[in-house]
């Protein structure tokens, strides 16, 4: 579980501290990218939208994973 959240460490970084963000994607990205950064950043339903949802899609990541490596180990006997 905590690998699937292992994800939004960098989108929470533009959450948390928006103007450092800001600042370092216009060093990084090319001229306007901060600009386009804005609505994203300032989309607070879909970033709850996200985090709630991660949950159940890593639940179904684990289920398929313990199958499909179950039947892989039943192979090997």
């Amino acid at each position: 579980m905590p690998f699937a959240f292992s994800f939004f460490a960098y989108t929470a970084h533009w959450w948390t501290d928006t103007e450092g963000a800001l600042a370092a994607a216009v060093e990084e990205m090319p001229a306007g990218y901060d600009q386009m950064m804005i609505p994203v950043i300032n989309n607070i339903p879909m970033l709850i939208i996200a985090l709630v949802v991660t949950i159940p899609v890593a639940i179904l990541a684990i289920r398929l994973a313990e199958r499909t490596l179950k039947k892989a180990a039943a192979t090997f006997k």
